[in-house]
């Protein structure tokens, strides 16, 4: 871990977790963001190779459980499944890496998922989100694509900064077309890898997701396998 790396990346996160710049916009105030921040830094790399950037973790939802990419999900009581991570996990077949498959352990989270982020972070991945707090209690549209890109311009600009990632793989519709004019300004344009948009998982585009993920992954198959 270069020095100081998940310590200055904590001191971004202490501040965006008292943010409320998107409180005109009809966002929420999100009481999780310290707990997911300290769950996504513990698994950072030492050097970050692909960089996924999501929209957000998702609000509690209408059952009253939580569900975000680096959740163990060892609590089925509070807990669902992430569609995000897994959608992720089948294609760059971490299970099989970990000695099972993606159905099994797809099936026995709690068994499994800390295994598959470890394997995930073993080589050189990682994934932030572009808005720090859940913006898909809004609709689709113009207010929720202007808290993508107002949070992004205060917070993951600085993220990225610091972990100066070699690549990285834009996901879902709306934030491959709102943040890639705003990475091409910070000057990480060259570094994305996917040159159209790949749909959250979660939104009933499973296959295409698997697919445009799978062909990302093909085009530069060394960039997501174990670092040797």
């Amino acid at each position: 871990m270069r020095r100081d790396l998940r310590s200055d990346l904590g001191s971004i996160a202490a501040s965006y977790a008292t943010c409320a710049a998107c409180r005109d916009l009809g966002v929420a105030d999100d009481p999780r963001r310290r707990e997911y921040g300290l769950l996504a830094r513990a698994v950072c790399p030492e050097k970050v190779r692909v960089l996924f950037i999501a929209e957000s973790a998702p609000a509690l939802n209408q059952r009253g459980r939580h569900s975000y990419f680096y959740l163990p999900e060892d609590d089925a009581g509070s807990q669902d499944q992430s569609s995000l991570f897994w959608a992720v996990a089948e294609v760059l077949e971490l299970g099989k890496a970990c000695g099972t498959d993606h159905a099994a352990a797809k099936s026995n989270p709690a068994t499994w998922k800390t295994r598959l982020l470890t394997e995930f972070s073993s080589r050189r991945l990682w994934l932030l989100d572009s808005a720090k707090c859940a913006v898909n209690g809004l609709a689709e549209g113009r207010k929720r694509d202007s808290a993508v890109k107002r949070c992004a311009d205060a917070w993951l600009r600085r993220e990225l900064d610091l972990i100066e990632p070699e690549h990285v793989v834009l996901i879902k519709t709306n934030v491959f077309r709102e943040l890639k004019p705003l990475l091409v300004g910070w000057g990480f344009g060259e570094r994305i890898l996917n040159d159209r948009a790949i749909p959250h998982p979660g939104s009933g585009h499973q296959l295409e997701f698997r697919d445009l993920l799978g062909a990302v992954v093909r085009a530069h198959p060394s960039l997501f396998k174990e670092v040797v």
